[in-house]
């Protein structure tokens, strides 16, 4: 294969972890809203799909990564895990894997498309790439990407190969932007999401943000529009990197657009995303993300707060 060792094996482990979650979601599961865990509403559901799919990753990634320490959305224990008390871990040397179980359960569980299995490695405190499965697009859309690797799909059709791929950069008026779910509960986005559907051919919204980051490093969409995640979501975004494209990391946790060339600290705490840590991205075409984030810092308010004349 075109790409390194590690790369293969997060590559092997979202491939089956994403047909575990098929085949737990076809038989019925137990789903539970994460109030008072991180993030967690009737907007953010869990199943026993995320627990099968997670508890199976971090036992494949343990035996292949010896040594690395995990990043992982569902709650479970172990001294291997990073949490607040310990975040310093992620800058220090070796390995740190950052593991989704299921990015887009409501997706999933619904039997949607729209879902997907993501992990990604930092190695001595630098963003390395990951793999990213979507099981439901075109029987199977696995992107993998690196730092000196570039970015290969597997687009699912019988007989198919990886084959590399790019970020594409179109005129504005012929772009794809996507935008993450919380795009639209944010009233401060809402005066930047109307300008930007305005501007381009079309917006639509992701379900899940690691299939988002695929589908723009793929080439299939321009852009992709985050506000605050978890570090398990937005960590995917230097997939989009290795392909080409630009990453704009920026957090508003004092109240205004603050722009940051990597993530910081703060950006993988747990607890408030949005006022403690959490961190926002743009990333895709260069020419089109630096005039998205220019128009979302022309246009970002404090909720709450009158919307400014632009």
């Amino acid at each position: 294969m075109p790409f390194s060792w590690k790369l293969q094996q997060l590559a092997i482990a979202v491939t089956v972890a994403g047909g575990l979650v098929k085949d737990a979601m076809a038989r019925g599961v137990k789903v539970t809203v994460k109030e008072g865990q991180p993030g967690g509403s009737h907007h953010s559901i869990g199943t026993e799909a995320d627990e099968e799919s997670q508890t199976f990753l971090l036992d494949q990634l343990r035996s292949r990564f010896p040594g690395a320490y995990f990043i992982a959305e569902e709650e479970c224990k172990g001294p291997d895990l990073i949490k607040n008390d310990n975040l310093a871990l992620v800058k220090g040397p070796g390995e740190v894997l950052i593991v989704d179980a299921v990015d887009g359960t409501a997706g999933a569980y619904r039997g949607r498309w729209d879902w997907s299995v993501v992990l990604n490695r930092v190695e001595n405190g630098e963003h390395q790439g990951g793999a990213i499965c979507a099981p439901d697009v075109r029987g199977g859309f696995l992107v993998l990407g690196a730092k000196g690797d570039g970015v290969f799909l597997r687009d699912g059709v019988p007989g198919s190969g990886f084959q590399p791929v790019r970020v594409v950069e179109r005129p504005r008026q012929k772009s794809t932007v996507l935008f993450g779910v919380d795009v639209l509960k944010r009233p401060q986005f809402m005066r930047f999401g109307n300008r930007v559907a305005n501007a381009v051919e079309t917006v639509v919204t992701a379900g899940s943000c690691g299939l988002g980051v695929a589908l723009v490093a793929a080439g299939r969409a321009e852009a992709i529009v985050q506000p605050h995640q978890w570090p398990w979501d937005w960590a995917s975004a230097e997939i989009i990197r290795a392909a080409g494209g630009t990453v704009q990391y920026y957090h508003y946790r004092n109240g205004t657009i603050a722009a940051l060339a990597e993530p910081d600290l703060a950006s993988y705490h747990r607890s408030n995303r949005t006022t403690e840590g959490g961190l926002g991205f743009i990333a895709g075409a260069p020419e089109l993300v630096d005039w998205l984030f220019e128009r979302l810092k022309a246009t970002f308010v404090l909720e709450g707060t009158a919307l400014p004349g632009v």
